[in-house]
């Protein structure tokens, strides 16, 4: 018997990212190490489609839509330097020994956003001992609010715009864009 087509979708259990490093059409893209999204909290995407209207004879007459934008947010409880460095062309320096150990990572003008692929799974969904992954391929930053605040969390997050690749992952088909995986046995972010 097949998998069931439809689920929950309750929390986000755990996210990562991973830095684009190639992406090259009939190839699988290059991608880097797995960097953890610490304390994922959410992750909410809109799918937008682009829809044209034909009109005459004073009546709709027909209706096209293409999908034109895949754009997210994703919101998480620690500040990280190697998120940071997955997400921007910035690099975190560690230095020193106990006890005057240092990380230091410097935003400058030059820095720039990099693309990265964003990979949530969600453990309370329909398929008892399962799970449900959603990958979004190719990930552009938009901002990345930082910051404090007065007596509690500072709740970190980014924006994003996700493009189709250019590559073609094992698996999957040219120009891909999201892909939703829902295990029967749940299976980690690799």
């Amino acid at each position: 018997m097949a998998l069931g087509h439809t689920t929950k979708v309750y929390g986000v259990n755990d996210a990562a990212v991973h830095k684009i490093t190639s992406d090259v059409a009939g190839t699988a893209p290059g991608l880097g190490s797995k960097v953890d999204i610490p304390g994922v909290r959410t992750m909410k995407t809109t799918i937008t489609m682009d829809t044209k209207i034909l009109e005459g004879d004073n009546a709709v007459l027909s209706a096209d839509s293409v999908l034109k934008s895949v754009a997210g947010s994703v919101e998480y409880a620690r500040f990280s330097f190697d998120l940071m460095a997955a997400l921007t062309s910035a690099l975190a320096t560690d230095a020193g020994t106990t006890p005057n150990q240092t990380v230091t990572m410097t935003i400058t003008q030059t820095t720039l956003p990099q693309f990265v692929l964003v990979e949530t799974q969600t453990l309370q969904v329909d398929y008892v001992g399962g799970d449900l992954h959603q990958k979004f391929w190719k990930c552009m930053p938009g901002s990345i609010p930082t910051g404090n605040m007065h007596e509690d969390y500072e709740i970190q997050s980014f924006d994003f715009t996700s493009v189709p690749l250019l590559g073609t992952p094992s698996g999957t088909p040219a120009t891909a864009w999201i892909t939703y995986v829902a295990d029967e046995t749940a299976a980690a972010i690799t």
